[in-house]
């Protein structure tokens, strides 16, 4: 991999990062506490993060923060060297759930951004076919999100946000809602994606076998309130089929996984072997 230019700034970079919120009855509960996370800017190299952690463990919160959704309690985060004051078009983001607009047909909703920024009809929809190809979807352009599988309405959402080129993508558990089937599938999409577009992913998942398999890098988060206790590489070629997963490495990274989450969870650590 090529090495981080030393005369530009961090991709993203969080320090010492909290967020707190206030309950509906008045008390504060602590999401996150010194978060600390730096991604570096490879030259035509992208990162793929994946975090993973025991269920409420500010997983999304992270996310929220990054995306310019949450403002942190505390600490900063910094996008390529400014702070990060709000949502902006260098950030695209693919929730769990379908979002869609159910008025436009998949062709406006891929080009849907692209119109926010300004760009002529043609030369939106021409972009925006392009992605709707590498997604799967050529054919589709003139039905409308009711008319879709769930897979098929995920594929728009992330056809829709890669068509803008963002700087990062934050996915929130995109594949949560889908059969394992479809989940695979997309899996495979994303993976391909990602060697093309050469950019940041960050994504949270609860599934470790698909941490393996889409991240470079994994971190794990301890109990809420959350903090990053390690990081793993994942040492498999960048691009994955579905045999990687019968590997003797892809089972021993899992297990590996298996162990730190297990631990975070419990509040403790344990060795880092790979």
């Amino acid at each position: 991999m090529a090495e981080a230019r030393a005369d530009r700034p961090p991709v993203l970079e969080l320090k010492n990062v909290s967020k707190s919120f206030t309950t509906a009855d008045g008390r504060t509960f602590q999401a996150v506490k010194d978060v600390d996370l730096v991604i570096p800017d490879v030259p035509d190299a992208g990162e793929f993060r994946v975090f993973l952690g025991p269920s409420g463990c500010g997983k999304s919160t992270i996310l929220n923060i990054v995306a310019g959704l949450y403002r942190q309690t505390t600490g900063e985060a910094l996008l390529r060297g400014k702070p990060i004051n709000g949502p902006g078009p260098d950030r695209g983001m693919v929730f769990q759930s379908y979002s869609s607009y159910p008025w436009l047909t998949v062709l406006e909703n891929v080009a849907f951004g692209l119109k926010l920024r300004g760009v002529g009809r043609e030369e939106r929809e021409g972009q925006a076919r392009t992605w709707i190809k590498k997604v799967g979807l050529e054919g589709s352009e003139r039905k409308y999100p009711k008319q879709l599988s769930g897979g098929m309405r995920q594929r728009v959402a992330i056809a829709r946000t890669l068509a803008v080129k963002p700087q990062i993508i934050l996915m929130d558990e995109p594949f949560g809602a889908l059969d394992v089937q479809t989940r695979l599938g997309m899996q495979s999409l994303i993976n391909e994606l990602w060697e093309e577009i050469q950019g940041t992913i960050l994504f949270v998942t609860h599934d470790v076998a698909e941490a393996v398999f889409l991240a470079d890098t994994i971190h794990i988060l301890s109990a809420a309130p959350g903090h990053f206790v390690q990081e793993i590489e994942i040492d498999l070629p960048v691009h994955r089929t579905e045999d990687i997963k019968n590997t003797s490495r892809f089972r021993e990274l899992e297990t590996l996984v298996l162990d730190h989450i297990r631990s975070a969870a419990r509040g403790g650590n344990v060795r880092l072997t790979t």
